[in-house]
């Protein structure tokens, strides 16, 4: 199992009590196919004591949407994760590993891309006269390969930028 995500984690205190958050995102493909634009289908949740940050308990699973689809589907994963785990002390790290996680970050315009995409070039693609969307890839021959498999009539390649985070 592959699965897409973005982790942040926050802080907060609560009447001096101090708390770690940490909120991975679970992406799914705009839509539910399989675009390239993603966006968030639901959220696993942890929290830790600020006395020790790194003892991650009470994981929970939440979905704000209006698409049924994604409830169903993240309610898969859900009963998937619940099943393989190994027991209630289990950390982000076990969750990650069971669902296959590939690391996400938001990166300016294109949206949600692959930490692995660090240090890659990012080209415009630009058809019928203006920008059709954006690609990144190691080499501007791997970005027209890219292309080509979107079936863009007319496409060209522009470069825009290294991607650094």
């Amino acid at each position: 199992m592959k699965t897409k995500i973005r982790t942040q984690v926050s802080e907060s205190s609560n009447f001096g009590a101090k708390y770690r958050h940490m909120c991975i995102q679970v992406l799914i493909g705009r839509y539910g196919g399989g675009s390239d634009y993603l966006e968030v289908m639901g959220f696993i949740t942890f929290q830790a004591n600020m006395d020790e940050p790194d003892r991650w308990y009470g994981m929970t699973f939440r979905v704000e949407t209006d698409r049924p689809a994604y409830i169903k589907k993240f309610g898969k994963l859900a009963e998937f994760i619940m099943k393989q785990r190994g027991d209630y002390t289990d950390q982000p790290d076990d969750i990650k590993r069971i669902i296959g996680a590939e690391e996400h970050v938001h990166y300016d315009s294109i949206g949600f891309i692959p930490v692995s995409a660090n240090g890659m070039n990012l080209y415009d693609v630009i058809a019928k006269g203006g920008i059709y969307c954006q690609i990144f890839a190691e080499t501007e021959a791997k970005a027209m390969k890219k292309v080509a498999k979107k079936n863009i009539a007319g496409a060209s390649l522009e470069f825009d930028k290294v991607i650094s985070f």
